[in-house]
């Protein structure tokens, strides 16, 4: 009996799943898309597209390809377009209903040209070139480069006519370019057999001009995220860029207009009386970076508006990160080595008060300080760790009081090592409180 009973649950078992088989409904597509909407080709160039295809769970997600005039453009099953002939062509992914439909307008002209990469570049200038390799029919009557700030850059955008024709190189010195700044650069070409605007276009390249502080800023340095572990769980960072030093009685005044420092030593001495609340502002007009919002009155709202850059508190993990010497750490103890006296200015050596910036060896980075002198506000809510693997943490929602690091002139050994935490009201302001700025990319 004991059999039998067993078997009849089996059976109802496998017959409830096939019921709910037959009953579930199929997720359909509902869009499909391609990873280009315009390519522009010169005969014999070839170029893969690629589909996206969504909702990611739907039941069907085969797709074919076919184009408009296989003589012009060529596509294979793989999405692989190959240019054969002057003219223009529309390659088409299709769901296999026929219910959904992404275009791709490819536009091959008998014209070749590629973009040369920039040389020569400094904070404000640049070179910018290119190579026509074949001139095609009729010839161009027109070349140069175009560059802008965004990606695939057109004649809409700046643009720099080089005189001459022919094949060959050509290029041309750009000037009033911005510090700290990435531009996409294209080189063109305008002749009458192209199909749209009479213009080709090369490659795209892109390069980013060097970082040189103005007034209200100091040098930077570049952080290259990765994961690090913190109480046994992987905190993962992108990549990013944080002061060299911490900010400076010179900075906050170029500023804001006045010291607030309760030991005013001189323009390299880091700033401090100030409170998290002073930097990051309280009211008026208002911008969000990272989930914090500066506010008119702060310093940090008054630089950015200064410099058109976006600078804000680190979180406790970049800082953290930084002052472990981020992917070229050596596990020390305190920030760049395991003698505190070698890197910072603590209670030991420094009980006359705060000291100029830099003057202690830098960490693995190249930062300076991060282990004593002053204390440095983060942008966190201070609370206990998530005890979880998290990707760019930034903290609690809420709290009391906001993450302070690193110790200062006036701490004990344990307190400047780069594992302790401390914390303060926003409100608070006193003589051992800087901070030191971090640059979004």
């Amino acid at each position: 009996m004991t059999s039998n009973r067993f078997f009849y649950v089996i059976a109802l078992t496998a017959l409830l799943a096939t019921l709910f088989a037959t009953c579930k409904k199929e997720v359909a597509v509902k869009e499909v898309s391609l990873n280009k909407e315009t390519l522009m080709l010169s005969v014999g160039d070839k170029e893969t597209l690629t589909v996206t295809i969504l909702p990611e769970n739907a039941a069907n997600k085969a797709v074919t390809f076919e184009s408009s005039d296989p003589a012009v453009a060529a596509i294979l099953s793989s999405g692989l377009v190959t240019a054969l002939s002057q003219g223009t062509a529309i390659v088409k992914a299709k769901t296999n209903d026929g219910n959904k439909i992404a275009e791709c307008i490819v536009i091959v002209s008998s014209m070749k040209l590629t973009t040369a990469a920039a040389k020569n570049i400094t904070d404000k200038t640049a070179t910018l070139g290119g190579t026509i390799i074949k001139v095609g029919e009729p010839e161009y009557f027109e070349r140069g480069i175009v560059y802008s700030r965004w990606t695939n850059p057109t004649t809409a955008n700046t643009k720099r006519i080089i005189a001459g024709t022919g094949t060959g190189n050509f290029d041309i010195d750009v000037s009033g370019l911005s510090s700290f700044t990435t531009y996409y650069v294209r080189a063109y070409a305008i002749n009458s057999d192209v199909a749209v605007y009479g213009t080709a276009y090369g490659n795209e390249v892109s390069f980013t001009t060097p970082f040189v502080p103005g007034p209200g800023e100091g040098d930077i340095i570049f952080v290259q995220g990765e994961t690090f572990t913190r109480e046994g769980y992987k905190i993962t960072l992108s990549d990013f860029y944080i002061g060299k030093y911490e900010v400076t009685e010179k900075q906050w005044v170029d500023v804001m207009g006045s010291n607030p420092s309760y030991n005013k030593k001189g323009d390299n001495y880091p700033v401090e009386n100030v409170s998290w609340n002073s930097i990051v502002g309280t009211s008026g007009a208002s911008m969000v970076i990272n989930g914090i919002t500066y506010y008119a009155n702060g310093f940090i709202y008054k630089l950015n508006q200064k410099t058109g850059r976006k600078y804000r508190l680190p979180t406790e993990a970049e800082w953290e990160y930084a002052a472990r010497g981020g992917n070229k750490s050596n596990n020390y103890t305190c920030s760049g080595s395991n003698n505190i006296g070698d890197v910072a200015w603590y209670y030991s050596n420094s009980s006359d008060g705060k000291k100029e910036v830099g003057t202690k060896a830098p960490n693995e980075l190249g930062i300076y300080d991060m282990s004593g002198n002053v204390w440095e506000w983060c942008s966190d809510w201070y609370g206990s760790y998530e005890k979880k693997d998290q990707t760019n943490p930034t903290g609690p929602t809420t709290g009391s009081g906001r993450v302070l690091r690193g110790g200062s002139w006036n701490s004990n050994a344990e307190y400047c090592r780069v594992s302790i935490r401390g914390n303060s009201s926003p409100n608070s302001s006193n003589y051992i409180l800087g901070f030191r700025l971090v640059l979004s990319l």
